[in-house]
């Protein structure tokens, strides 16, 4: 019973160091820029380019887009910082390998 409690007043001690060893996670926008070209047939052109900072390790992210009073969002791609085109896969990517 001895041990116990010794292994727990161990442990109590443990877990607020070990949050505190970790770095802490947060991220922001560094910028946002939309373009919007309207055609002659009404139809609007909206580009929109997000620019993201990193304070830790992410391995991923999404964007939500509010579809109240959209009746349409086509020809929507992702692209890095080189504008080489990103593609969504439905299993997880081996975070290890910068191919991924």
């Amino acid at each position: 019973m001895k041990q116990a409690g010794i292994a727990l007043v161990a442990l109590a001690l443990l877990v607020p160091a070990m949050s505190f060893a970790q770095t802490p996670r947060s991220y922001h926008y560094s910028s946002i820029v939309q373009v919007f070209d309207v055609e002659k047939d009404s139809t609007v052109q909206v580009t929109e380019t997000q620019t993201y900072a990193f304070n830790g390790e992410y391995h991923q992210g999404e964007r939500i887009i509010p579809h109240k009073a959209v009746d349409a969002i086509t020809d929507i791609s992702v692209t890095d910082e080189t504008g080489q085109p990103l593609t969504r896969v439905s299993h997880a990517l081996d975070k290890t390998d910068p191919g991924s």
